[in-house]
């Protein structure tokens, strides 16, 4: 078991995943790497490739499965959004932890690979919240 065991971010889409991950890194940048995931869907304005996600085609993510290269992936609102192994192992060789943004449904595929992980949930005040969250953001239907 490495000594950088990950830290997965869990919670619903506009939640605030991703601030809290980047205030973590802002802070602490020796201390975790964020784990970049793969996805299948179209890059969201002002999104850039590795560094929110690495774009891929869906058969360039279904060969990703034949070979084993996720620990876990889920098809989500008809994309595929996975976590590689490489990634992390990756930034558990730079002696950081890695940190993930990861829904539910990825969060218990993860926990069957990494028990040892620590898991954070971050949840809305109330669903009209999340709503409204998403709404302003604009970036989903």
């Amino acid at each position: 078991m490495s000594d950088f065991r990950p830290l997965v971010v869990v919670g619903p889409s506009g939640v605030g995943k991703g601030t809290l991950i980047a205030e973590l890194n802002k802070k602490h940048p020796d201390r975790f790497g964020f784990s970049v995931s793969y996805a299948t869907r179209k890059p969201r304005e002002g999104e850039v490739y590795g560094q929110h996600y690495f774009f891929v085609s869906v058969d360039e993510f279904k060969t990703m499965i034949e070979q084993d290269d996720f620990i876990e992936y889920c098809e989500v609102h008809g994309n595929y959004y996975g976590t590689a192994k490489q990634v992390i192992k990756d930034i558990q060789d730079q002696e950081k932890i890695p940190l993930l943004d990861i829904d539910v449904q990825g969060a218990l595929k993860f926990n069957k690979v990494f028990p040892e992980s620590n898991f954070m949930t971050i949840l809305p005040p109330t669903i009209n919240d999340l709503k409204e969250r998403l709404e302003n953001r604009g970036t989903e239907t």
